[in-house]
């Protein structure tokens, strides 16, 4: 979990929100509650300012903006909608790492956390990264292990989780 820390530009205190995403800092004008100065381009492209603007209400778009890049990441990775290169295989040929370009043309890395024994060749638990364009941001998406029928077929995969 990362920290935002929201910065009152005349007489209140700072807080400190924590979101789940990546670090950065917002200083809110308290006299108007409009002015949001932040370094993150995502953040200044995609939120958007009203009147009377709560610290929490800043929080909440900008998770809503986090959760959509997640629910993104999910989709594309559960159905493989990405390029991998520059890959290394085991000497079975499964995958243990990788430079991937996702649909949107942002890169991150493939990692194979369990080679499956039963099945060589195959990967059983991975995870992948995401960068989040125009940032230093990265979201990681991990597979745990499935479980595989007698012929290999996946029987049972947890929904994957985010760090």
């Amino acid at each position: 979990m990362a920290t935002w820390t929201f910065v009152k530009k005349t007489g209140a205190p700072a807080g400190v929100i924590n979101i789940t995403g990546v670090s950065g800092t917002f200083e809110i004008d308290d006299t108007t509650n409009t002015t949001i100065i932040t370094s993150d381009p995502v953040v200044a492209a995609n939120l958007t300012v009203h009147p009377f603007l709560t610290l929490q209400g800043v929080a909440g778009a900008y998770q809503q903006l986090i959760s959509g890049t997640q629910a993104k990441i999910l989709a594309w990775a559960l159905s493989s909608a990405y390029v991998l290169t520059n890959a290394t295989r085991d000497v079975n040929g499964a995958v243990t790492v990788a430079t991937l370009t996702w649909p949107d043309g942002s890169v991150g890395t493939f990692t194979t956390d369990v080679a499956s024994t039963a099945f060589p060749g195959t990967v059983d638990a991975y995870h992948v990264t995401y960068t989040v364009p125009g940032t230093n941001a990265v979201i990681t998406l991990t597979q745990t292990t499935v479980t595989r029928d007698a012929n290999g077929a996946v029987l049972s995969q947890p929904t994957p989780t985010f760090s």
